[in-house]
């Protein structure tokens, strides 16, 4: 007969035994529930735009086992969507920002306490696997510094995004970091001091950057503002940059500052912002 003590005895170990099979079982990530997906798919089905889109599918949410497959089954990374993008620019596209995390943390900050960020689907599904899977399509690419229908390539994009550790990967895979389109400058105008001189020593140039034969110099004195003005302009002579001319005949130290000025009226800094703006003068003329 069976008793109760006996039955939830049994109960017991059966509980357990399925426990130990669910530990013991690997978990399906995405990205292998994904390939496997594609490995299910007949050969016939996997002809060039379904290689290609599956990819570009993949690079976005970095699933480094389905996008090695697929370069190996042919798929082109050099591919492009209508919109001109190809699997390293949606890689790109998809990597983690310094922005969107600031933005997120000051938005949080002024939110009611238990508000959560809701991510795109993309960003549930990425599995961070951001460094071999660049590694992946940059050994693959023929075309590093294709361009979208807007002319961003994607170092440009890297550098709008403030990941300037990818623009100096991509850079030295071959991009080039002195890129620009009609809309977004080279990327070392995006970055902060502590960028400046690593990206010049990667190729990035401080001289002449456009057809108004402006320098970096040129475009910090006019456009940065804050605490922080005089570490770029700073930056900048370390890593080499010279006072120059731009086309229209104005030295980068006499360029108008009109951001500095404006921002130091809004926060009440503005004889603080005036003394860095004349040692930044100084500086930059020094260097002539």
């Amino acid at each position: 007969m069976l008793t109760r003590k006996t039955f939830m005895k049994a109960l017991g170990i059966a509980a357990l035994l399925f426990a130990s099979r669910i530990e013991a079982a690997p978990l399906v990530t995405r990205d292998e529930a994904f390939l496997a997906k594609l490995n299910s798919q007949p050969a016939q089905m996997r002809n060039q735009a379904y290689l290609n889109e599956s990819l570009q599918h993949a690079a976005l949410r970095q699933w480094t086992k389905s996008i090695g497959a697929l370069l190996a089954w042919g798929a082109n990374p050099d591919a492009q969507t209508d919109i001109g993008n190809t699997a390293l620019m949606i890689l790109v596209r998809g990597t983690k920002s310094p922005e969107q995390e600031r933005e997120n943390a000051e938005f949080l900050r002024d939110a009611p306490p238990g508000t959560k960020i809701v991510n795109w689907a993309f960003e549930e599904e990425r599995e961070d696997n951001e460094a071999s899977s660049l590694a992946q399509l940059l050994a693959k690419t023929k075309n590093i510094d294709a361009r979208d229908i807007s002319g961003h390539t994607a170092l440009m994009i890297a550098g709008s995004k403030e990941r300037f550790d990818l623009v100096i990967a991509l850079a030295k895979a071959g991009a080039d970091i002195n890129a620009a389109a009609a809309d977004r400058s080279e990327a070392i105008v995006y970055a902060p001091p502590e960028w400046i001189e690593p990206l010049a020593r990667a190729g990035a140039q401080l001289g002449p950057t456009n057809r108004s034969g402006n320098t970096l110099l040129h475009y910090l004195m006019r456009f940065k503002s804050g605490p922080k003005f005089l570490a770029y302009i700073e930056a900048a002579l370390r890593a080499g940059a010279k006072d120059k001319k731009n086309a229209y005949g104005v030295w980068a130290s006499d360029e108008v500052t009109e951001f500095a000025v404006l921002f130091g009226t809004d926060d009440g800094q503005l004889p603080r912002r005036l003394e860095d703006i004349a040692k930044a003068r100084a500086l930059i003329r020094a260097s002539r």
